[in-house]
């Protein structure tokens, strides 16, 4: 059954093609004027519920976030994200929004420069579904089957660990292939020592 309740893929995902250079700048905390991603996150959220958050969500998302930059950039541009129209007014989102920006992000942003988020159409992609998915929401017009299947073929986690396999198997293939040849070498030689 597909839910009649769920944001348009095509639309959130030129959303956040449409991100602003200043929520992809490296962020500076403190007294610099620049961007402090806490802050940020802490508006996107209060925009998110049409209100103020409540001590527990503020404090959650000040100290989740972590000083690594690749995080904090993906965090960002998590908060451009949830930006969008669709997601205003809906409350019950936060912690699952928090969720997303603090943990799913930390865990992706070793993988994937946060400009490609951004910039490349199947990280776009991604991104998005990642985002809908820790907010248990599937993509209009999809089932949940179908939703995660499509996830499943532009997973950056799941593609790094065929790649892996890939080239355990090339490894363990080209050692075989090297014992085959010493073994054809030392039997070559044990012949040629008994004429």
């Amino acid at each position: 059954m597909k839910n009649t309740d769920s944001p348009d893929l095509t639309d959130l995902m030129h959303h956040l093609g449409a991100c602003p250079f200043e929520f992809q700048m490296m962020p500076r905390m403190g007294e610099t004027g620049e961007i402090d991603t806490a802050a940020l996150c802490r508006d996107a959220l209060r925009m998110v519920g049409h209100e103020p958050l409540s001590g527990a969500a503020e404090k959650q998302v000040h100290f989740t976030l972590p000083p690594n930059p690749d995080h904090l950039l993906a965090a960002q541009i998590g908060c451009w994200f949830f930006s969008h129209a669709w997601f205003r007014g809906r409350k019950n989102l936060i912690p699952k929004i928090v969720y997303f920006l603090s943990e799913v992000l930390e865990s992706i942003s070793e993988h994937v420069q946060p400009a490609l988020w951004v910039r490349d159409m199947e990280r776009r992609e991604e991104f998005c579904r990642l985002a809908l998915a820790a907010c248990k929401l599937v993509p209009l017009g999809e089932t949940k089957k179908q939703a995660a299947e499509r996830f499943e073929s532009v997973s950056t986690l799941k593609r790094n660990k065929v790649l892996s396999k890939t080239a355990a198997a090339y490894h363990r293939m080209k050692e075989i292939r090297r014992q085959m040849k010493e073994k054809a070498a030392r039997e070559a030689a044990n012949v040629y020592g008994r004429e």
